[in-house]
Formats: structure tokens, C-alpha cells, sequence
């Protein structure tokens, strides 16, 4: 590229992380899922942070999708 970027923002999902009703997993978690959607993930993102190699400032977001079960625990 003639002008390189100055900032590279990478998204990509929460399913990194094993699925858990109890854990809570923040960016400084190690655990990844070894499922599909975890590998994927982590694929995603190491390939995102080559970029820094480059000089360019690099922000990986990590979405969460959130599903609650207290509706349907209290209709039991």
C-alpha cells in the first residue's frame, strides 16, 4: 500500500472460550475452546495480530453474545 493504515480493528466473537454457565472469562483468560468455533477464533485473531508486525496499531474486539435461562428455570 502506498500509505499504510495507522490502526487495524479486528472483530471477532466470544466463542474462543468453552461454553460455561459459571466461568467467567475475560481478555487475560489462557482456556480456549477446542471446539470449531474456538479454533476458528483463535485462528482469526493470531492471523489479526501479525498486522503489528508492520508498525501498525492493532485492536482486537471480541464480541459476546449473552443467553439467560431464568425465564425458563422459573416456568419449571
Amino acid at each position: 500500500m502506498p500509505k499504510k493504515p495507522t490502526i487495524f480493528i479486528n472483530a471477532s466473537a466470544i466463542g474462543i472460550y468453552p461454553p460455561s454457565i459459571n466461568d467467567v472469562y475475560t481478555e487475560a483468560s489462557l482456556e480456549t475452546s477446542n471446539d470449531f468455533l474456538g479454533k476458528t477464533v483463535y485462528d482469526w485473531e493470531n492471523k489479526a495480530k501479525q498486522v503489528e508486525a508492520y508498525g501498525i496499531r492493532t485492536v482486537l474486539i471480541g464480541f459476546l453474545c449473552e443467553q439467560r435461562f431464568h425465564f425458563w428455570e422459573s416456568q419449571l
